[in-house]
């Protein structure tokens, strides 16, 4: 039997259609496979934690570092954080605290919180700083509730997507451990989370970040629970001569016209560092940023960036962001579309056109490049927006 090339092309084509039918059924069973196992997983999950007593925590000692793409140390850091001295409920709300932190890298920093002050100390040039302001203690209160609180933990596995689970001992000790994955929009991050499985409470944490057209890198964390601290570490002094910052957020910054792609009312893109000291003075604290100068002013909710001298970038922010030396003041003004701080994202759209979608862990950053502005969105609201 002779067939035409007709019909061989029919025939080519049904044998691959039945080869592409297959595998679409062997892609959708491996799906469905994952599916059952990441919900198997998740049921041992919600088990492993129901079974769970919390217990009083009354200190954390943890070990943090930062890993560059050829495995050398970026950076470190140590944090001390005693809470009542009969300990804690881990699911209740910290009613008091004492939190230090130890900063080991290109600039030395070691920042103390309390209830009701914010003090950092900066190695590099010996200078202090204080801030006094009323939400430090909410703040801090509530991260030390995430970190204390087994049900917080639970609830990050649960925002992750959980590959893996398997029980491991560590130098005698029980650990449930979690191998797991970050949503993200062309990155990811992968995670390794060991649970102490008689406190539900985390022992190391170990992430890998993969960023677009980027070496991976990585982080290593290590936590100490309930071991004695030293009251003295909590304990800043203030040396004569040292500089004392203390910022009413009760009030907002200065007005300023807002010109994007020109400026914040004296200040103009471009200019020099040193035009920018004469209208606003000395910063709050200088700091180099992967390879740009910045200049935090927290009275006026501002945030400059210089790149070879010049100013590239003018950042305004929300009230009570953080700086390194404490919270910015909220920036009051607005864009000549009306967009500021607190506008929402249906606003910055009406203003500005449909926007990119970059989002990540439940904040968005938007480069609006006609208008020569950038907006950072956090439960649709605006949070900070830059001109560059």
């Amino acid at each position: 039997m002779v067939f035409s090339a007709r019909s061989r092309l029919v025939v080519i084509g049904c044998f691959c259609g039945a080869l592409w039918l297959t595998a679409c059924d062997q892609v959708s069973d491996f799906l469905e496979m994952r599916r059952l196992m990441r919900a198997s997983i998740k049921l041992e999950q919600d088990a492993f934690y129901q079974t769970k007593v919390p217990i009083p925590v009354h200190s954390l000692v943890a070990h943090h570092a930062q890993y560059d793409s050829d495995g050398t140390t970026s950076s470190l850091w140590i944090i001390h954080w005693a809470g009542p001295a009969e300990g804690i409920s881990a699911d209740e709300w910290l009613p008091q605290h004492r939190f230090r932190e130890d900063h080991y890298g290109d600039r030395g920093r070691t920042v103390w919180y309390s209830p009701d002050r914010f003090v950092v100390h900066d190695h590099e040039s010996d200078r202090f700083f204080k801030t006094l302001y009323p939400n430090d203690a909410d703040y801090r209160r509530e991260e030390m509730y995430w970190w204390t609180s087994p049900a917080s933990w639970k609830k990050w596995l649960d925002f992750m997507a959980v590959l893996e689970s398997s029980p491991v001992e560590i130098d005698g000790r029980r650990f449930q451990r979690y191998f797991g994955r970050t949503p993200g929009t062309g990155s990811h991050t992968d995670y390794t989370l060991d649970i102490d499985a008689a406190t539900a409470l985390p022992h190391s944490v170990r992430k890998v970040f993969y960023e677009k057209d980027q070496p991976p890198r990585s982080e290593a964390h290590f936590y100490n629970w309930n071991t004695p601290i030293n009251p003295a570490l909590m304990a800043p002094d203030y040396p004569d001569g040292h500089a004392i910052v203390v910022v009413d957020l009760s009030r907002p910054a200065p007005r300023r016209e807002v010109l994007p792609g020109t400026g914040v009312g004296e200040l103009k893109l471009g200019m020099s560092r040193a035009s920018t000291l004469a209208i606003l003075g000395e910063p709050d604290d200088s700091y180099d940023f992967f390879g740009s100068d910045n200049d935090d002013y927290l009275n006026e909710g501002l945030r400059l960036q210089f790149d070879e001298g010049r100013l590239t970038r003018i950042e305004c922010q929300e009230r009570g962001a953080y700086s390194w030396v404490g919270q910015f003041r909220g920036f009051p003004s607005r864009t000549p579309e009306g967009i500021g701080i607190g506008s929402s994202r249906a606003e910055v759209i009406a203003a500005y056109g449909e926007l990119a979608n970059e989002n990540s862990f439940g904040w968005s950053r938007h480069k609006i490049e006609k208008n020569r502005i950038e907006v950072v969105i956090i439960d649709d609201l605006v949070t900070e927006f830059i001109l560059y």
